[in-house]
């Protein structure tokens, strides 16, 4: 597990406890003369001694363990019996997958990883099973919905985790 870490411990040993007050000296030009640089590329360097790219970087990890959590959640939306719990499970299930969104594009706007038709389609593919998944709830139509989470949803997280988030990372110059 330690090899598929991102190695972040260069940004940590920059990070200098500072007793100033924040600064609003932005991320221009100025800052970045003003020494507030991560060197070229990098993007600026913040008081917390992570850059964006870093934290971006950090993101795709994370989204890579949290991935298997989801699957997992999934598969317990999809086995569960009780029409109750299931509502309830789906609408955990949607908070996680609004997670994943997020972070994909977050991480995706600040790495411009360029385009790749393998990324977009996984993207367009993703929110469309959402899509699909919030009309089906709408249309109480639960068996649809269900064969969405059990088999395309889990289907894509998978691709997702296997193939999306190391091509992104792989375009941004790292390795996952």
């Amino acid at each position: 597990m330690e090899m598929e870490r991102m190695n972040l411990e260069p940004a940590r040993k920059r990070a200098e406890p500072s007793n100033a007050e924040p600064s609003s000296e932005g991320t221009g030009p100025q800052a970045a003369a003003a020494g507030n640089s991560n060197g070229p590329g990098h993007g600026p360097q913040y008081e917390s001694g992570f850059t964006p790219r870093e934290i971006a970087l950090d993101t795709l990890h994370t989204l890579r363990l949290y991935i298997d959590r989801v699957v997992h959640q999934c598969d317990r939306v999809a086995d569960e019996t009780d029409p109750v719990l299931r509502e309830e499970l789906f609408q955990q299930l949607l908070d996680s997958l609004a997670v994943i969104n997020e972070g994909l594009a977050l991480s995706r706007r600040i790495l411009r990883p360029g385009i790749h038709a393998t990324l977009d389609l996984l993207e367009t593919d993703l929110l469309s099973i959402l899509k699909d998944l919030c009309l089906a709830a709408e249309a109480n139509q639960a068996d649809h919905r269900m064969e969405l989470v059990a088999i395309h949803l889990v289907k894509n997280l998978n691709e997702w985790r296997e193939s999306g988030i190391p091509l992104i990372v792989e375009a941004a110059g790292s390795e996952v």
